[in-house]
């Protein structure tokens, strides 16, 4: 799995993040920004798309056309939004059976490795 992913944040400089720090990343126009735990943002100049591969498959999900989450940070699940500490990210419709997918399978290795997780 992969701990720590290196973007550009532009041609001068690279930035190593961890990846359990990153609550989602969003995108407007051409330039996406990563939300942090730490509520640092940083914006890239890349698509989604780019950022989305180097994301490790087991830890993220694409839950709306704009949004790809962490779903270790995950607090809520409503019909249209999913809740991250004081975040409320858009969920869209097409990208719920991947998201429930994705958040049972984390769940049960979760479970596997921890008997008292929070979501039983």
């Amino acid at each position: 799995m992969k701990d720590r992913i290196l973007i550009t944040c532009d041609a001068d400089n690279h930035e190593v993040i961890l990846t359990r720090n990153i609550l989602y990343i969003s995108v407007k126009l051409n330039y996406c920004t990563i939300k942090l735990s730490d509520n640092r943002k940083i914006l890239l100049r890349q698509s989604l798309k780019q950022v989305e591969e180097q994301l490790p498959e087991d830890m993220f999900c694409r839950v709306h056309r704009s949004y790809i989450i962490s779903l270790e940070h995950v607090e809520k699940v409503c019909v249209d939004l999913i809740v991250m500490g004081n975040v409320e990210v858009p969920f869209g419709e097409n990208y719920k059976k991947d998201f429930f997918r994705r958040f049972r399978t984390l769940q049960a290795c979760d479970d596997d490795t921890d008997s008292n997780s929070s979501w039983d």
